[in-house]
């Protein structure tokens, strides 16, 4: 069964400085173009396929699974809601940034 996808407000937040980093600071519409096509592939992909993407190991989540897809130079991080068939979008984050000190800031 296909899972169907939700954004938590901080994704969404995270989602907007993307984009707006793409629009804005890059100046690039193909990027931004690109950045959201990739997206919409990987949501796909992460809806039909919940479990083949990574499952973190961070010292600073306990008792939460969470997976990753990278979406060009961004990672997404997700969790799945099995009962109701749904999709978690918890954050994004760079992909140079240090995934300790990302899950340790934002607890």
């Amino acid at each position: 069964m296909e899972y169907k996808y939700q954004f938590t407000s901080h994704a969404e937040k995270d989602l907007d400085d993307v984009l707006s980093y793409l629009e804005f600071t890059v100046a690039s519409p193909t990027a931004t173009k690109n950045f959201l096509k990739k997206l919409r592939l990987t949501l796909s992909n992460i809806c039909l396929f919940p479990n083949s993407y990574k499952l973190i190991q961070n010292k600073y989540i306990n008792n939460i699974h969470i997976r990753k897809a990278l979406v060009m130079q961004y990672i997404l991080y997700y969790s799945i809601d099995s009962l109701n068939n749904r999709i978690i979008i918890i954050r994004f984050s760079h992909s140079e940034q240090n995934e300790d000190d990302f899950f340790k800031n934002n607890k």
